[in-house]
Parts: C-alpha cells; structure tokens; sequence
C-alpha cells in the first residue's frame, strides 16, 4: 500500500513505528518531507512521534531516506523558537553534527549543515553548541569542492555566518587562514559571475562581512592574506572605486569594513594600504557621495576616523591637497545631519582627528573655523556615552590654548558650552572653571551688545528722511536679542 493512499501525516508516522512496514519507510519519509515543504509544522500531539522518526531515519543506510529527514529537519527548525527548541531537546543538533561530520553522500551532508544552520540562527546559545560540533573545516571542503552549487555555496557562507558571530575566536589560527582564502576566493567566482543580481549582491555581503569580522579577530595573519592572496585588496579597491553612487550595493558596505578593519592594524600594515593608493580612493569616494545625506558616506567617515586614531603621518597624508578640504566640508555637513548614524560617524571622524591636531594652534584655529567644534558639541547634546570621554578629552586640549577661547568668543557658543557642563562637572570639574570663564566672558560681551544696540536705537531721530529708521533699528535690536 502506497502512503499517498493512507491517512496523511499520522499513516506516515505510522508506518514509520512499524517495523512491519519497514518496505514502505522510504514513501513515507518522502511523504513527509514533502508535507513539510508546504506547511512546516504538524499538529503538537504528533510532533514529538514525527521528530523521533525522523531523527531515527537521518542515520538510514540509504542516502535518499537520510537525506529526507534532513530536509525534513531542515523544515521544522524553519517554524519559530518552539519547534526548535523540541528538536533541539530531542537531540537535534548531535544528530545533525554526527551525520555532517560522517556522511559519505554530498547531499546528505550540504543538507545537515542547512538544518543546524536554521538552528544556529536561533540564538547565541545555539550557535555555540553547533561552533562546538567543529563543523567548519567541513564547511569549508563544500565550499572549495568543484561543483558545488551556488545554492549550496551560498548556504555554506550564510552558515559560517550564523555560526561564527559568536564563536570566530574558537577557531585556530590555521583554520582561521585557511577559512579566509576560501572565501576570497568566493569573492573573485561570484564577482565573475554574469548578469549581477539581487542574491549574488546578498551572498557578496555575507562573504565580505565573514573576512572583515576574520580581520577582526585575528589580525596579521588574515590582514596578510587579505593584502597579499590574488591581490585582492587591490581588486577590492578598484571594484569599490567602479561602483556607481546611485545603485545601493549591499556589499559595499562590508567590502568597507574589510579596509576599515585594516587601519585598525599596525602601522606597517596601513602603510601598506597607503601605497596601494588609499588615499586617492578614499578622496574618490568622498567625491562619489559628498552629496548628504547620502548613506554610502558613513562608511568613509568610519574610515577617517579609523585612521585619525592610527598615527599622525597617516593623518596628514589623508587630509592633504583637496582631500582636507572636502572631508571638512562633509564633516560638518554630516553633524548638521538629522540621521544620527551619520552624526555618530562624523563625531568620531572630528573629534579623533582634533585629537592629533590639537597640539597645534595653527591646526587647532583650522579645525575649529571648518566647525569641527560642533563634532565635541553633538557629543553632549546626543547623550552618546561613547562620543563623551574623547570629547572631554580633546575639550581639556582645546581649552589649553588661548586661540581656543578666542574661537569660542567669536563664534558666541555660550549655549553650546553651557550644554556641556554637567557632563563637565561630573567626569571633569577641574575644567569646570575654565569653561565656565569661557561662558561669562561670552555672557560679558553679549550685555555689552545689547546695551549698545539699545543706544543705538535712542539716537535715531524719527525726524530723519527715512520714517521707517526707528523701526528698522528696532528689528535689528530684536534679531539680535533672539540670537543672543
């Protein structure tokens, strides 16, 4: 008798109990994972029968009847945090792992993997008890095998994703290098791809948020890889440079994490960046989405800031020629933004880069007459505990010079400065004093401003040719007083 004929999912079930009918298993784990395909989940009173079934027929002889459970498996963990906290309970994950792990048949094994990565993307807890299991060097043969789909590739990084999040650190150094190469290689098949689309760009995203987070973790030896294996970082730059501004890539913004995670590195490795033309490509991007607000920008502000906290020589070498000039203006711009993430990103970018040049009154004057001021501002009026410790920190430079106080007079920001005090008070009193000189000397000059305008206003005669003179001295007078 053929399951098609029988009572559904609870015949399956059935059957499946039955060593009796152990010649109609095969029908009915195919039966079931194909109910599964349409609706994933079954009624709770069979749920546990179906998982034990079908964690029993995952270790089948026969690869079709294993590969079915997988996918089964696969389907259920797709039904929400209950249904894969049952399966998980049941012993899901070991089950999965073992058969990864030992399974001669490709299809078997792509498809475990598939399953315990739906479970991984559950929760930390879970993605560590897979990372456990040891399952990238697996992982990383079905990416490298010839004739892997790009389907299966592409669950294979989405995987790794899930998976090491939380657990890159676990790997070895080795691994860490091997797991990088495979994955620059991902990058130069999917970039060769024909006809770029929508999921080639996600899949894109994923592998370059993979080697940036390895950048990340490990250091010099994936930074080596990164600068030297099939000059990628050369090619990475140039197809960053080629990317149209108006056409929201989803890479991109990973790829420049990749470069970004670099000038976290030593010295000698952001030199090396440097003379792969950095600073051009950096000035090119500035070019390409100076236009704010314009979400491509924020990345080349991280990168600015990045290296604003590197080394001074680098500092100069970024902020030479047109480049200084224009990423001031979009500096400034971005701090005026409503968009706080370009707001936080721009901070940062001005307040690492007052740090390096606040030794200098001559830079310091440029900085602060470009508006970078407003950068230490923003991180008081924002509340942004991050932006609060470096800001306080380059406001105790800036108040050690006397241009500083004179910027701060002839810009009148006494608001500004008062908005700063009780963080002042709290983590800096000792320059409460000097901000608070600051503040009056402001406060001195803005009475004397009025009452001069005030004078002013009586020594215009209402028999002048001009009727409407007292009027417009009034308005004047009235402006003023708002702006004050």
């Amino acid at each position: 008798m053929a399951v098609e004929e029988s009572f559904g999912i609870l015949s399956a079930i059935i059957i499946l109990e039955s060593r009796s009918m152990e010649h109609l298993w095969s029908d009915a784990y195919l039966y079931l994972r194909q109910h599964l395909m349409k609706e994933f989940s079954v009624h709770e009173e069979l749920e546990d029968r179906l998982i034990a079934v079908t964690m029993r027929g995952l270790r089948s002889e026969d690869p079709s009847d294993a590969w079915n459970c997988a996918w089964s498996l696969t389907n259920l963990s797709c039904d929400g945090k209950r249904a894969t906290d049952k399966i998980v309970a049941m012993g899901a994950i070991e089950s999965l792992g073992y058969v990864l792990l030992n399974a001669s048949d490709r299809q078997v094994r792509d498809q475990c993997m598939w399953a315990l990565g739906n479970i991984a993307c559950e929760n930390e807890d879970l993605a560590r008890r897979v990372a456990c299991l040891g399952p990238v060097p697996v992982v990383i043969a079905i990416l490298q095998e010839a004739g892997t789909s790009f389907l299966i590739r592409k669950q294979c990084v989405w995987f790794l994703g899930q998976v090491l999040q939380y657990s890159a650190g676990l790997l070895s150094i080795d691994l860490a290098k091997t797991l990088s190469k495979t994955l620059i290689d991902e990058v130069f098949s999917v970039f060769s791809m024909p006809n770029w689309t929508r999921v080639q760009d996600r899949h894109a995203k994923n592998v370059f948020h993979l080697i940036a987070q390895l950048v990340d973790v490990f250091r010099g030896p994936v930074i080596d890889l990164v600068l030297d294996y099939r000059h990628f970082l050369c090619e990475l730059i140039v197809s960053l440079n080629n990317l149209l501004a108006e056409k929201p890539y989803a890479f991109r913004k990973p790829a420049m994490q990749v470069i970004g995670n670099l000038l976290l590195g030593d010295d000698a490795y952001v030199e090396r960046l440097f003379e792969f033309g950095f600073s051009e490509f950096l000035y090119n991007e500035l070019q390409k989405f100076s236009k704010v607000p314009s979400p491509g920008i924020a990345e080349v502000l991280w990168m600015y800031s990045n290296i604003a906290a590197t080394n001074e020589r680098f500092v100069h070498e970024a902020y030479a020629g047109d480049g200084g000039e224009l990423i001031g203006e979009v500096v400034v711009t971005c701090l005026q933004s409503d968009n706080k993430h370009l707001v936080k990103e721009a901070s940062y970018a001005a307040i690492n880069t007052l740090t390096i040049y606040c030794d200098s009154e001559a830079n310091l004057e440029y900085f602060l007459d470009a508006g970078y001021f407003l950068a230490i501002v923003r991180a008081f009026v924002h509340r942004c505990e991050r932006f609060v410790e470096p800001a306080l920190e380059v406001l105790e430079m800036c108040l050690k010079h006397e241009i500083f106080k004179q910027k701060c007079l002839a810009y009148e920001l006494d608001v500004e400065l008062e908005s700063m005090m009780p963080w002042v008070l709290e983590r800096q009193p000792l320059l409460a004093e000097e901000v608070t000189e600051v503040i009056q000397s402001l406060r001195c000059i803005a009475k004397e401003k009025q009452s001069d305008l005030v004078k002013n206003i009586h020594r215009v005669s209402c028999k002048r040719r001009h009727p409407g003179a007292r009027e417009l001295a009034m308005h004047i007078f009235v402006d003023d007083v708002v702006r004050f």
